[in-house]
Order: structure tokens, then C-alpha cells, then sequence
């Protein structure tokens, strides 16, 4: 597995350790490369993944500047981990998202087959299907880029690599694994929100705006708590909450005991503007905790309107509002999302998901020409 860190308490870095705890679980050999320098891993991270490092720090920046970074950090990182498959025997190198990842112009390298994971859709980020059709296009006349193995969190995503050029491309969701034996607790009633700060993908400003609405409209709402990296410290939400005189929001930085505040919620709250799968989705089903979530591509695919959860329109607020008085007023509709939401999520459970993995892993390298090291007993 290769990424820049699993330091941060973000949905990727859940994502990444449970997939390399899962397939270690399951008798596999597994390393991961970090790029940063190495610390504690904010998920637990079984003993026995082994961890490499090679100090070529993430590039930061905005955009469109940030892909010169990320081209010359493609640049150096290239010989730095052909040092690593040189020491070493890997099946198969799974990279997370990283800019070597997509920058990379070979199915495979050092004879080692290459998988590039797409935590997000390719309308994530500013011009992004632009740039993925463009590399593509690249790629054609040496059916190199766009015939890599790439893997999405959806069938929907999936799709939309395909269409912009990039031929071999599956979808993979990402695994739920939360412990079984969390409880409610009384905690007083609140929504819940969870997700980053600094960034709009999160939607938190649509959020806030509709708990000013609800109470403009003399709306009696629960506490909000929002928690997540960064949200204490982000001045863009803290003036909202300001101007608009809320105060029933509560922020918090990220909690290990997020599946607790979660599991004691009334119902989680996802404003997004885009998502890939978002790892709190799936484990606030599990947990038992329905939610609203704006009908974009990954939530869409997780929360059945009705059933498990609402949907609204994206981006609106006015909307969003609504749909969180008719929850909060319809006691038999939220007893009825909860006693689905466990069971909505079940096919995402961590042997379903590592088996897809698996025979995934064992196509690509008997299409590159390699032994599927299944056969061996591996």
C-alpha cells in the first residue's frame, strides 16, 4: 500500500488501515509506504503491517498550481519506490491516491503490477475530469495510462473513469468495521455532523445555514455538534455560526470516540458537495444511526432515501432544513430508518470486501502476464 500518511484522522486514512488490517487479518503480507515522516497512526494499525518510509512530504497548495508540485513530487518519488520493489517481492503495489499513483504512465512497475485506488470522483477537485481525460489521452498512443489498473469507490465512478479514457477500471467500496459492542448512552438528544474543516467539500456552511433557517422559522432543533480535523480552528465556520447568532452548534476537533458520539446521535447530518465513499457513512449505519446526506454520487450509493436514511438536493440549504424538521417531527419514520440501517450496510463488511480485493488482485496479474499467487496457497 502506498500513501503520504495514516497520521491524520481523516476517512481515507480509515479507509487505508482498514484495508491493511483486513487483508493481514486474512494471512496476507502487508507493508505500507508512507511519505511522510512516520508517527503514530490516529487508527489502530495491526502490529504485524509492516511500515516503510521514504521522506518525500505530500505537496500542499491550491490548484492550478499544485499539479506543477505534484508532477516534480511524482518525479523524485519514482525512484524511490523502484528502490523499494528493487529490495523487496510484492504481488501487487495498491496506491492510495497519491500523485505517483496518477502520474504514473505504466500498469506496472519493476515487474510489479500497479493499482491506483480513487478514494474520490473525478469531479472532486477543480478541472478534475479535465486532467483525467487528459492523462488518458497521453497515455493512448503507448496503451500505457490508459489501460492502468485503476479501482473506484463506485459503480458510478467507475463508469465515469471509463468514459474519460482510463479502460480498466472496477469499483471497490470501502469496508465498514466498527466494534459490535458500542452502546447508547443518555447523552441529551443532538445531530451530528463529521468531516474535515477548512474545505467546502464538507458542506458545513450549507449546514449551519440551514439551522439558521430552522430558527428564523422558530424551529426548536437539538444541538448541532459538528466534529472533524480543523473545524475549531476554521474562521469561515466559526463567523457563520456568529453572524447568523446560532448558538446550539457545538464544534469539536476529532474524537476517538467518534463511534460513540456517533452511536448516540439522534441522526448524522452529511452536507457534501462531493464524496468518493465516505468511511462515516457506512459506519453510522452500522451503528445503527440514519442520516441526511445531499444526493451526490457516493452518499447516493449508500443511503437509501426512506429507507435508511433522506436525501436532499445538493447545495440546498432551504431543503436540507426541511428534511431535518420532518425527521426530527416523525418519530415512527427515524424508528423505522434505524432498525434498517445496520443491516442496509452488511454487504460492505470486511470479508465481503477483502474477497473482492482478492480476486481483484488475482485478475490483474494474470492479465499482465503474472502467476496468481492464490494457487500457491498465499
Amino acid at each position: 500500500m502506498v500513501f503520504y500518511n495514516v497520521a491524520s484522522p481523516a476517512g481515507i486514512q480509515r479507509a487505508v488501515v482498514n484495508l491493511c488490517n483486513s487483508l493481514s487479518d486474512r494471512g496476507h503480507e502487508v507493508s505500507l509506504l508512507i511519505t511522510d515522516k512516520p508517527s503514530q497512526s490516529f487508527y489502530k494499525l495491526h502490529k504485524n503491517v509492516k511500515i516503510l518510509y521514504r521522506n518525500n512530504p505530500e505537496p500542499l497548495g491550491g490548484a492550478p498550481w499544485i499539479w506543477l508540485k505534484k508532477l516534480r513530487w511524482a518525479h523524485i518519488f519514482h525512484d524511490r519506490i523502484k528502490e523499494i520493489v528493487q529490495a523487496n517481492i510484492f504481488d501487487i503495489i495498491i496506491d492510495h491516491g497519491t500523485a505517483w499513483g496518477l502520474l504514473y504512465h505504466q500498469p506496472q512497475i519493476e515487474r510489479v503490477p500497479v493499482a491506483l485506488y480513487r478514494h474520490f470522483p473525478a469531479n472532486g477537485f477543480p478541472f478534475g475530469k479535465f486532467l483525467y481525460k487528459a492523462i488518458a489521452k497521453v497515455g493512448k498512443p503507448s496503451r500505457a495510462k490508459s489501460n492502468k489498473n485503476v479501482v473506484a469507490l463506485t459503480n458510478k465512478t467507475a463508469t465515469e473513469f471509463h468514459q474519460l479514457g482510463w479502460t480498466n477500471c472496477v469499483a471497490i467500496p470501502n469496508m465498514v468495521d466498527v466494534a459490535e459492542n458500542i452502546e447508547a448512552k443518555d447523552s441529551g438528544e443532538y445531530i451530528i455532523s463529521v468531516g474535515r474543516g477548512h474545505t467546502r467539500q464538507k458542506g458545513f456552511d450549507i449546514l449551519i445555514e440551514s439551522y439558521s433557517i430552522l430558527q428564523n422559522q422558530k424551529t426548536k432543533a437539538p444541538k448541532l455538534l459538528i466534529v472533524g480535523p480543523g473545524v475549531t480552528s476554521d474562521k469561515a465556520i466559526a463567523k457563520q455560526i456568529k453572524n447568523h447568532q446560532l448558538t446550539n452548534i457545538e464544534l469539536r476537533e476529532a474524537s476517538k470516540d467518534i463511534h460513540q458520539l456517533i452511536k448516540n446521535s439522534i441522526f448524522l447530518v452529511m452536507a457534501s458537495r462531493y464524496e468518493g465513499f465516505p468511511m462515516v457513512a457506512i459506519e453510522s449505519l452500522k451503528l445503527g444511526t440514519p442520516i441526511i446526506a445531499s444526493r451526490v454520487d457516493g452518499l447516493s450509493e449508500i443511503v437509501e432515501d426512506g429507507q435508511n436514511g433522506i436525501l436532499f438536493k445538493p447545495k440546498d440549504s432551504k431543503d436540507l432544513g426541511k428534511k431535518i424538521n420532518h425527521l426530527l417531527e416523525s418519530r415512527e419514520l427515524l424508528i423505522r430508518l434505524k432498525k434498517n440501517a445496520a443491516k442496509s450496510v452488511e454487504k460492505y463488511n470486511k470479508d465481503n470486501v477483502c474477497t473482492m480485493w482478492e480476486t481483484y488482485i488475482g485478475t490483474v496479474r494474470v492479465r499482465l502476464g503474472f502467476q496468481d499467487t492464490r494457487s500457491k496457497g498465499q
